[in-house]
């Protein structure tokens, strides 16, 4: 039987099958439909969302990245100040640039979409390992974010960072953890705030060390106990020397580079302190949550209403709502209302403009908060991407959205999905939301 597929035998026919997931169809000429059906999907918005870039000017962080590409096709290896990455992403285009002989901006664009088109492969082999038959549903609904989708068609370094982070997740789940450690240290070259991810894969090796030396007859409330002391056992270390290695040696690098550099930014430093503590970003990603995912938090409702009756949500609510009074600001110079062009600053403006659009602000958050809570995961340690993503946001001054890329794809790569039906609505409630805000930046009109 192929795992994950649930299998009614003939005595089941006539009885009721509570929870049963539904994970695909019976048979493979349906499978095969919504397998052609997303790839068309997919395939048509990405070609014609390439093409309503490709003439554009160059859009928001644009310039700065194509001018340390440029710096770097024609053999200068200095920095651009403006840029707060290191150059691994330009480096790599700046050679394929070398290699074709072209330089020019559509050129530069389509060497980028290129590592948009392996990005999405790889995040769809990596959907597959959850072994459900819902890869090419977890797939669409990652490419369609409306935060993710536009930059598969421009000169920035977060889809690259996707693409070599998914690598190294897959990588993981391949059993190459050398591989794996070596791919994530290059993610680290690209962005230099994945440290918080590579973290997280290299936990995601100790974890399943770990796991290896539990007893499998473990009663499940000791489980967590039993697998922190085989941590401590001889033989767990000696494995996991030998399998998390190579994250060791990346963690040294990135320690040295931080060293040296006197900082995590490279360049615009001022804007981009370290180490601090912001609040912001966590604020606005659960806002963000609520009307990306909203469906979800439809589907969520039953539950969300269970847990708002319980007094000790009550008293989290009402204690996150005076941290939240208390510490939200839009303080950073790159959010304030001046730049209004970009969609995020000028929705941060409004929400912080008064303590009543702070209230309006909160309820969505709740709402997304809790529904996050309802939401199941397909295991254990895929609950660990809660609190990797606050550790991942709490140093970020600048409020930006593009932070929050990695625990959405996370949380659509681990969450348990529901019925067929649901998914594919889902898929055209992403589809829709993404086409409204592409059709104003294929328009110049603003960013988001």
């Amino acid at each position: 039987m192929e795992p994950g597929r649930a299998v009614l035998l003939p005595d089941d026919v006539n009885s009721p099958v509570p929870n049963r997931p539904l994970v695909g169809p019976p048979h493979g000429r349906l499978g095969f439909g919504r397998a052609t059906l997303g790839a068309l999907l997919l395939s048509t918005t990405l070609v014609v969302g390439f093409f309503m870039c490709e003439s554009l000017p160059p859009l928001a962080d644009e310039p700065h990245h194509i001018g340390q590409i440029r710096l770097l096709m024609r053999g200068k290896w200095e920095l651009v100040p403006s840029l707060t990455t290191l150059p691994g992403y330009h480096a790599l285009i700046a050679a394929v640039g070398i290699a074709f002989g072209r330089g020019d901006l559509p050129s530069l664009r389509l060497y980028s979409f290129s590592l948009s088109i392996a990005a999405i492969a790889t995040l769809f082999v990596l959907a597959r390992q959850a072994r459900d038959g819902r890869a090419i549903e977890r797939v669409l609904q990652i490419a369609f974010l409306p935060i993710l989708f536009p930059l598969f068609f421009l000169v920035y370094t977060d889809v690259a960072a996707l693409f070599l982070f998914g690598l190294a997740l897959l990588l993981h789940e391949r059993q190459r953890y050398w591989l794996a450690a070596a791919v994530a240290t290059m993610t680290l070259a690209v962005r230099q705030n994945y440290i918080v991810w590579f973290g997280f894969a290299a936990l995601l090796v100790a974890a399943e060390v770990a796991r290896g030396h539990v007893q499998v007859s473990t009663v499940a409330h000791s489980r967590v106990l039993a697998t922190a002391r085989a941590l401590l056992n001889r033989s767990t270390v000696a494995e996991l020397a030998t399998k998390a290695a190579g994250y060791g040696v990346g963690l040294a690098l990135f320690g040295a580079f931080v060293i040296w550099n006197g900082g995590i930014a490279v360049g615009d430093r001022a804007m981009h302190p370290f180490p601090t503590i912001h609040l912001g970003n966590i604020y606005f990603a659960l806002f963000l949550i609520f009307f990306l995912f909203l469906p979800l938090h439809i589907v969520n409702g039953h539950r969300i209403a269970e847990r708002v009756r319980r007094p000790t949500t009550i008293l989290a609510l009402a204690g996150l709502l005076v941290l939240f009074l208390a510490t939200f600001r839009t303080d950073h110079p790159y959010n304030q209302p001046e730049l209004d062009w970009w969609l995020h600053n000028a929705l941060l403006t409004f929400l912080a403009s008064s303590i009543w659009t702070k209230l309006a602000m909160f309820a969505p958050m709740s709402l997304a908060l809790l529904s996050l809570s309802a939401t199941p995961l397909r295991e254990r340690t895929h609950y660990l991407v809660y609190p990797f993503a606050v550790f991942s946001l709490l140093p970020a001054w600048q409020i930006e959205q593009r932070y929050y890329l990695v625990p959405l794809i996370l949380f659509l790569l681990f969450r348990a999905q529901s019925s067929l039906l649901f998914e594919w609505l889902l898929i055209v409630y992403l589809v829709a939301f993404t086409g409204i805000l592409f059709l104003g930046i294929s328009s110049g009109a603003y960013f988001l």
